[in-house]
């Protein structure tokens, strides 16, 4: 990315996090949740732990411990989204509300795909559910400190907004999350992690599937008013 693209992409944060997901559900236009598609989708893995002042290098650095992240974890993390999901539609199915899971679609754009709203007119549902994955550590103070977020969204068949929020059991990739507990492990820097055991990492990050998507599924319901 060349250095006017990163500076557009950082200045459209602000507006697309405040404008793109309404807070509050309209029950009275929109009714209880009775039924909705869960998009089945991927999950994101990302590296926050670079010291650097410039923000140029503090982004390739990130970026660079990233990859290598990626490389040491493995297939070991795919699951995540799954077992997150599980979780999930256990505590929408507890309530009586139907689901169906929905496979993932991207179909390009100028926007980070965080923030492209989905259009599954000819999928069946009356409304769908996004819950965004990110893994990821971050420097807290001292100690690097792995998390799992999700940046959540209802939307009509046509793409429309209804309901948005962004949750994490510690850090999380996604601006403006509400963190609901923070992980016991703390690492010095991010290297005793890359250069450690990959099932251990991998347990750590994995451990953190079922209490999100458990969260995920409350919070939903508790937004559209339907516990």
């Amino acid at each position: 990315m060349n250095r006017r693209k990163f500076i557009q992409s950082i200045a459209l944060l602000p507006l697309i996090v405040g404008c793109a997901a309404p807070t509050i559900y309209d029950r009275s236009k929109h009714g209880r949740l009775k039924r909705v598609g869960v998009i089945a989708y991927p999950h994101r893995i990302r590296v926050l732990t670079s010291r650097e002042s410039n923000m140029y290098s503090q982004a390739g650095e990130n970026d660079a411990l990233t990859g290598k992240l990626i490389k040491m974890l493995g297939s070991r993390c795919d699951r995540f989204g799954a077992l997150m999901r599980g979780t999930m539609t256990t505590v929408l199915s507890r309530h009586g509300v139907n689901w169906k899971e929905i496979a993932y679609r991207d179909e390009g754009g100028i926007l980070n795909p965080i923030y492209r709203t989905p259009k599954y007119k000819d999928a069946g549902e009356p409304l769908y559910f996004e819950s965004q994955i990110s893994l990821c550590y971050s420097r807290i103070g001292d100690a690097v400190v792995p998390g799992a977020g999700t940046f959540n969204r209802l939307v009509t068949p046509e793409g429309d907004v209804l309901w948005g929020s962004a949750i994490s059991i510690g850090p999380s990739f996604f601006p403006q999350s509400a963190i609901l507990a923070m992980p016991a492990a703390r690492h010095k820097d991010i290297y005793e992690v890359i250069e450690g055991s990959p099932d251990q990492a991998a347990a750590t990050l994995m451990a953190l599937a079922a209490p999100l998507g458990s969260a995920t599924g409350e919070l939903l319901l508790s937004a559209t008013d339907s516990k």
